[in-house]
């Protein structure tokens, strides 16, 4: 190759290798922005992310929190809301049957009596009852009972194994009710 061959091969590389030098100069800080600016968009992201579920689990809890305030706040509220005595053991009898059926349980027993209660102007409504009930579905059956108003109290409470999947139980619960002209 002659002398000015060859320095046209050394010039068109040493340009090659400049362009290549200038490129990486620009290419390789520009990735690392891109990939550091990509990093701290999905970590907003994520922030933003968790914010919006605290908000909304802020919004449920507030919201539960004044449904119960409104609630508690109600002269009436927890009660059973019957005239009579036997309307009061019929409306909480009639729950527990349908709870029961409801937890594929089967009913055996039912009886209810009225007490005084400690308070002046309650009657307190005694249920006993014995029954099956899927052993899966003891502690929804439980809560239930013992979470929707009227509020059933447990004061007595047994359970043996029938068979594998089923579970005999017996409990007895107070039920409150207001002694009121307009009940």
């Amino acid at each position: 190759m002659s002398a000015g061959g060859r320095s046209r091969a050394a010039a068109l590389a040493l340009l090659i290798g400049v362009i290549v030098i200038l490129g990486a100069l620009v290419i390789v800080p520009t990735a690392f922005h891109w990939s550091r600016t990509g990093a701290i968009i999905e970590e907003s992201r994520l922030k933003t992310q968790r914010a919006e579920r605290r908000s909304e689990e802020a919004q449920t809890l507030a919201d539960t929190k004044n449904a119960w305030n409104s609630f508690a706040s109600q002269q009436r509220a927890g009660f059973v809301l019957a005239q009579t005595d036997d309307e009061g053991i019929a409306v909480t009898s009639d729950r527990v049957r349908n709870l029961f059926t409801q937890f594929n349980g089967s009913l055996n027993s039912l009886s209810g009596e009225a007490t005084d209660a400690p308070r002046e102007g309650v009657r307190k409504l005694t249920i006993e009852t014995t029954g099956v009930l899927p052993r899966e579905n003891l502690a929804p059956f439980l809560t239930a009972l013992e979470s929707e108003p009227a509020f059933l109290i447990i004061s007595d409470f047994k359970a043996r194994t029938r068979s594998t999947d089923q579970l005999s139980i017996s409990f007895t619960a107070d039920v409150f009710r207001l002694l009121e002209s307009d009940a």
